[in-house]
């Protein structure tokens, strides 16, 4: 995954709450290639869009049904728990298509703080065919 943020990049704790949000808000993330009709997920750290904890989260949106958004806890290469935001990639039936192509997506991922802020990024991806699968 790439992150692309607007300015220098993420803000750093002793940035102002409004200059956070700015930042944050410009961020795009490069989730690479999404394959139709499989199931696929990836998870963000929240500390890398400028979140603490997910405490700090009271609700969570998409702006297309093809990506369901969930908060997690996991352990980290540190053996200590840290916050997630998994990203589901919604598997599709393409029963109706005849031959699906290769699609760039974009979707915006809105988050609400406690605080009645909102933080939104965008999701970049390739939704393509799996064309064949087998060992190499």
């Amino acid at each position: 995954m790439v992150f692309l943020c607007a300015g220098s990049g993420l803000p750093e704790t002793t940035a102002s709450d409004n200059q956070a949000q700015q930042e944050i808000n410009g961020c795009e993330i490069d989730a690479g290639v999404v394959l139709s009709g499989q199931i696929t997920s990836y998870c963000l750290p929240l500390s890398r869009i400028g979140i603490a904890s997910s405490r700090e989260i009271e609700s969570l949106d998409s702006s297309c049904e093809c990506v369901k958004p969930t908060l997690v806890r996991y352990s980290d290469t540190r053996a200590t728990v840290a916050d997630g935001l998994l990203l589901e990639f919604v598997a599709e039936d393409n029963a109706s298509e005849s031959e699906p192509g290769p699609m760039p997506l974009a979707v915006d991922v809105k988050l609400m703080l406690n605080s009645n802020e909102s933080r939104t990024f965008t999701l970049n991806f390739l939704h393509a065919p799996l064309l064949d699968q087998g060992e190499l």
